[in-house]
């Protein structure tokens, strides 16, 4: 499966994308705008390998 990069995942829309492709298997890099939020972020939870 190809990796799939997400922009926006601060919050909204794309958090919730990469967040439910990551459930899925799918291989996500999520890029977010402000360096803040990225620290309170992490999807490798939501990740199932």
């Amino acid at each position: 499966m190809k990796p799939i990069f997400i922009t926006g995942c601060d919050s909204g829309f794309g958090r919730a994308l990469a967040i439910k492709c990551a459930q899925r298997g799918m291989p996500v890099f999520a890029g977010c705008q402000f360096n803040e939020v990225w620290e309170d972020i992490t999807l490798l939870p939501y990740s199932e390998k």
